[in-house]
């Protein structure tokens, strides 16, 4: 295990909203945890990401001592399976594909992804395949959720997300 997949919460955390931003500070000294939760709120405002009108919002309480078993825990990466669970009411095979194809590209860091790259991730994730994704593929480019293919290496058809793919994707998910 490596230092990176540790994350140190320390003894004392908060967690606040600012706008559509977000900050958690946590540390073994409440009052550094208190000075620098404002001290990033300021920031925020100073830097535009938030508006200074925005209110702050504390999402998880006050600060308060953590449990010894939070103090140090190790980070692991979601699985599709993880991921996929967040859409709920994913109807079509289209919705679906534009979901595994977000998870290739976007979580995965692929560049692009191949019919069979989408039908794997059916497999994984457990559901009926699509009964002809070449023609689901292509309804989504036409629709302008995937950009026009490419190809790979070997010849096959490669697929990309459009920003509207992503867009559409990232609008489905559920805010947990």
């Amino acid at each position: 295990m490596v230092e990176s997949d540790i994350v140190r919460t320390g003894q004392f955390s908060i967690k606040v909203r600012i706008g559509n931003a977000e900050i958690e500070v946590s540390a073994p000294d409440r009052d550094f945890v208190l000075n620098e939760s404002k001290h990033l709120i300021e920031q925020f405002r100073l830097n535009a990401v938030a508006p200074r009108s925005s209110e702050v919002e504390i999402i998880q309480g006050e600060v308060t001592e953590l449990p010894e078993a939070s103090r140090a825990r190790v980070v692991k990466p979601q699985t599709l399976g993880e991921f996929f669970k967040q859409f709920v009411g994913l109807q079509t095979n289209l919705d679906k594909i534009l979901v595994f194809g977000y998870w290739c590209e976007i979580k995965q860091n692929q560049p692009h992804f191949t019919s069979e790259d989408i039908l794997s991730k059916y497999r994984e994730a457990r559901e009926i395949p699509p009964a002809n994704i070449g023609r689901d593929l292509r309804s989504l480019v036409s629709k302008g959720f995937l950009l026009p293919p490419g190809k790979s290496d070997d010849g096959m058809p490669t697929f990309a997300l459009s920003n509207s793919g992503i867009k559409e994707v990232e609008s489905r998910m559920s805010q947990v």
